[in-house]
């Protein structure tokens, strides 16, 4: 049914009939219609009608655009002052994922406890947000508090253990969607715990209401995270998945490859020491987004087409420092990574990726393996964001692309006439993969992937968001006397490599992506 009349006129949420307020707010809060209709006493069918009506007062297709404008109606009350007054923060735009998840009404009360305790605990160990529903039903929201690149992979790890624990995946039904909240921010970071609201809740519902017995429904905007932070092994990711087959959901971190552009001279370094007989220990470096995991899959090809032996293993992000072999999809514990790494056959090529995720001590014994290794007379390549340090390690650090080099990889993703190459060339400012998933969501102003890794880092420093809400509103520099923060604050996000100092005093963003995340997570 085409519940959109597009030949009327659209209303306000607060210009429907009280009972359609009542049954929108509602529908902002995630409720489906059964539960709707339970709550007010009223039947489905009644319930039904009334969100037809809503739809086509509201001129919108369907629940998740009804309770997007429930959600815009009520984020800032018009007559209270906003939050940003009330508490030492702001509302916030915030990258979300949203994992509903459901046992059949008639299942025993003993595994809907177990359901509910073991959701609040993976919340809590996960940083995340538990929301207990009655009945059988409950929601965990990653990233109102923190943002990570990895939220995907840890609810699906999660799912896997809850299914593993119950007993049986049969019962069991699930649902994973991504979007944006709305919430209550500190200043410095973190839910304040006073205001959240998402469409993307409302839609993990509706979506988990469809849901079978034994199956997790994933939305197109999962599945496309799911894609940028390399899951599936290049396999087409299906929009539903038994729950007994999450793991073929692999992580490896391979997002899509296209033909390297750039990097010659460090390709060419890199070639001179693998064609010597010397062992060496080559720490890659380089800020988020400029290519390094992309790199060290160019070196392995080039060395296996010369015959060489490779060891491609991949960090895992958790606590449990587990890593992937990137050549099988096995999951291997730090232990066997380092026996992989002390006895080679025949002179190998180890990488070691992504070094960043593990724990300092993990990161610090992985170094001194690799460092023997190279003095066995093999060749260790790990690569990181954090500050890596060996006494015997070379260091190649990635810079950003030149306009032209950018350029020609957009071409590489996107034809000609579907991407703006200027705009992107201009936006991703020497930034390979800030340019590929531009080029790759052409159509859209913020691709999601993009605002998760931005608001992943800006979450990771914990800085004054009102002062970066200043900086990034100047259109020409700010004047550091107009700053109402500490100067210990603009210091840590100049230290950070998010504001800096121009030549003339001003003060401005780094980056343009920079600059429109922090724009784009301001509610006004």
């Amino acid at each position: 049914m085409n519940t959109q009349d597009s030949g009327s006129a659209t209303v306000s949420p607060d210009e429907l009939s009280p009972r359609q307020r009542q049954i929108l707010a509602l529908v902002q809060a995630g409720k489906v219609n059964k539960e709707i209709a339970r709550e007010l006493g009223i039947s489905l069918g009644t319930v039904k009608q009334h969100v037809v009506a809503i739809f086509k007062r509201l001129n919108v297709k369907n629940r998740t655009m009804a309770a997007y404008r429930g959600m815009e109606r009520r984020a800032v009350p018009r007559e209270e002052p906003p939050l940003s007054q009330v508490v030492d923060g702001q509302l916030e735009r915030r990258p979300c994922v949203v994992l509903s998840l459901a046992l059949p009404e008639d299942a025993a009360s003993r595994d809907a406890r177990l359901l509910h305790g073991f959701m609040a605990a993976m919340a809590f160990d996960h940083d995340a947000l538990f929301l207990a529903r009655k009945g059988h039903a409950a929601d965990v929201i990653f990233g109102i508090r923190r943002v990570s690149e990895h939220d995907v992979l840890s609810a699906l790890r999660a799912v896997r253990q809850l299914a593993t624990d119950i007993g049986s995946t049969s019962t069991l039904r699930g649902s994973l969607t991504a979007g944006v909240a709305v919430a209550s921010m500190l200043r410095h970071g973190g839910w304040s715990g006073e205001a959240i609201a998402s469409a993307t809740i409302a839609a993990a519902r509706e979506q988990l209401e469809h849901a079978a017995n034994g199956m997790l429904v994933l939305d197109e905007a999962v599945r496309d995270l799911m894609r940028a932070f390399g899951m599936g092994r290049g396999r087409e990711i299906p929009a539903q998945v038994l729950l007994d087959d999450i793991d073929q959901l692999v992580w490896t971190g391979e997002r899509a490859t296209y033909d390297m552009v750039g990097r010659q001279a460090e390709l060419a370094r890199l070639d001179g020491i693998l064609a010597s007989d010397s062992g060496r220990l080559v720490l890659l470096a380089g800020e988020t987004g400029m290519g390094k995991s992309r790199l060290c899959q160019e070196v392995a090809r080039r060395f296996e087409a010369r015959g060489g032996a490779v060891e491609f293993f991949r960090c895992l992000p958790g606590d449990d420092a587990r890593f992937t072999d990137t050549r099988t999809g096995d999951t291997l514990a730090a232990d066997d990574v380092v026996l992989r790494m002390q006895h080679p056959v025949t002179r190998t090529l180890l990488i070691l990726d992504d070094l960043h995720v593990v724990a300092d001590d993990v990161a610090e014994s992985l170094l001194r393996t690799a460092a023997d290794s190279a003095a066995g007379g093999h060749v260790v390549l790990i690569s990181g964001r954090r500050r890596l340090a060996s006494p015997t390690a070379e260091v190649i650090t990635l810079g950003r692309l030149t306009p032209e080099e950018v350029t020609r990889l957009v071409a590489n993703v996107a034809a000609p006439e579907q991407a703006d190459q200027r705009a992107i060339v201009d936006v991703a400012a020497g930034v390979p993969l800030f340019a590929v998933e531009m080029a790759r969501h052409a159509a859209e102003e913020l691709p999601l992937p993009l605002f998760v890794i931005v608001s992943a880092r800006l979450d990771a420093l914990g800085l004054d968001r009102q002062l970066l809400q200043q900086v990034a509103h100047a259109t020409n520099g700010l004047d550091e006397a107009q700053l109402t923060a500490e100067p210990s604050a603009l210091e840590q996000a100049i230290a950070g490599g998010v504001v800096l100092r121009r030549a003339d005093g001003r003060l401005e963003v780094t980056h343009p992506l920079l600059r429109q995340v922090i724009e784009q997570l301001s509610v006004e």
